[in-house]
């Protein structure tokens, strides 16, 4: 079959168009931006890329099936073409994903605000550890796995990461919601995404759909440490299980220390204690590995266990762009982290002061999703970079399509830091963060949060260094 995927260098897209070019199918896509490390995964795969949306390039292509992504808007000249001539069959990102990957397999679905594509190249990982040709789905590009997406043995279990972003324009459902889930885990839940949800009850009601679907013999595993979280287990049907630090959580994280070169903690399930290291730092990614072994064991045949899975990922790497070490040099150091969420920046940037006390913290801050041009986090944005001793943010993106009254105000974050800066200027910007901070005394380091590509700034800054 000749599939068409409009969007397709967002992660989740990308990795889905080469698990299918994988399975012999032809593929190719269009997008706007067009950048690493997506655009270098599709061209390994021999995947045809447009740059743009023009519906010449793909008719010429002659697609069989169209997977509109949820991006795609109205003035999508491809989307219009589909809406208006009817001649192509066209589906969501997640249709394809039930419809070619999933079938009838034991499925794993990793869901939650924060945190959910680590968790599930995290379950994915200790599969492949174990032995397990389970497939994956990951929306994002992995370090230990030669790929983001595999389809595996179609006797064996599935994970996927669970996104309660909306499916497409034409399917306002979270994506989850169309997958089904033997064990549904959900590490956390915040409000987000406020241009499709109303408020954390509208928010929390899509989870609920979900976890209502989980069939009896199925599992929901939770943190048991969020009180959102403990509020959806009154909707399961299934058995219920918790992970977290509190008394009374089924699986206990105890004695939790960061450095440097990892962490390390205990678990216990009240019968089995294991002793733990990971690569990964914070609190919140011992949590994360502790639910994706966990799932594991509930989703695989008899003969798993979690404190197996979990022995395994002391060698988990995690994925790019989550806290990825892009320069270390002489105590300086530069880090790219995708947190656009206020509680994923503060936890980010408490554990680099943990890990790194003695180091001046700078921040970049890149608004660009479409909660994040937005006030709704005005204040919690402006509470966790205080954590910082310099922040620099970015020009928003897009910003005259929000009205003044409703855009963050890029100023008033800015100020809340003691050392504060909102640039106007990309050119500018480009070119005096890297000269500042290349110029700057002492142990440093500098974190850019963003979920887009900082326009090439991170590259900027690693050169300046390397000089």
């Amino acid at each position: 079959m000749r599939i068409f995927f409009i969007g397709i260098c967002g992660a989740a897209m990308g990795n889905v168009a080469c698990c299918l070019r994988r399975l012999g199918h032809e593929v190719a896509g269009s997008d706007a931006g067009v950048y690493p490390p997506m655009s270098t995964v599709l061209g390994s795969s021999e995947i045809d890329v447009f740059e743009g949306f023009s519906s010449e390039e793909m008719l010429g292509w002659k697609p069989d099936l169209v997977v509109v992504g949820n991006a795609a808007s109205r003035d999508n000249e491809q989307l219009e073409y589909l809406l208006s001539h009817r001649g192509i069959e066209f589906v969501s990102l997640p249709q394809v994903i039930a419809r070619f990957l999933l079938g009838k397999r034991p499925r794993l679905v990793i869901a939650g605000t924060h945190g959910k594509t680590t968790t599930t190249a995290a379950a994915a990982f200790a599969f492949k550890s174990l032995g397990i040709e389970a497939g994956y789905l990951v929306g994002g590009v992995l370090y230990d796995l030669e790929t983001g997406t595999d389809y595996g043995d179609e006797a064996q279990p599935f994970v996927i990461e669970g996104d309660e972003y909306d499916s497409a324009i034409f399917d306002k459902r979270s994506k989850f919601q169309h997958y089904f889930s033997e064990v549904f885990v959900i590490g956390n839940l915040e409000f987000d995404h406020g241009d499709i949800f109303h408020d954390l009850a509208d928010y929390l009601r899509s989870f609920r759909h979900a976890v209502r679907l989980i069939p009896r013999e199925g599992t929901l595993l939770i943190n048991g440490d969020d009180a959102s979280c403990r509020e959806l287990a009154d909707s399961a049907f299934c058995t219920v299980l918790t992970v977290g630090v509190g008394d009374g959580n089924d699986f206990q994280i105890q004695d939790f220390e960061d450095s440097p070169r990892g962490s390390c903690f205990i678990v216990s399930d009240g019968k089995e204690r294991l002793s733990c290291n990971l690569s990964l730092n914070g609190l919140f990614n011992a949590r994360n590995a502790v639910m994706a072994a966990v799932g594991v064991d509930r989703v695989a045949a008899d003969g798993v266990s979690w404190t197996q899975a979990l022995s395994t990922l002391s060698q988990f790497r995690g994925v790019k762009r989550r806290m990825e070490l892009r320069f270390d040099e002489d105590e300086v150091r530069v880090f790219e982290d995708f947190g656009h969420h206020p509680s994923a920046v503060e936890a980010s940037l408490a554990s680099l002061r943990e890990r790194f006390p003695d180091s001046q913290i700078w921040a970049a801050f890149e608004p660009r999703s479409n909660t994040t041009v937005t006030r709704r986090f005005q204040a919690e944005f402006e509470a966790a970079f205080s954590l910082a001793d310099r922040l620099d943010v970015a020009p928003i993106f897009r910003a005259e399509r929000i009205p003044p009254e409703n855009r963050l105000d890029a100023d008033a974050l800015a100020g809340a830091v003691q050392h504060g800066c909102a640039w106007s200027d990309w050119e500018r910007f480009q070119n005096e963060l890297p000269e500042a901070f290349a110029g700057a005394p002492g142990k440093r380091l500098i974190v850019f949060f963003s979920n887009g590509s900082f326009q090439g700034l991170i590259e900027r800054m690693t050169k300046a260094l390397s000089f």
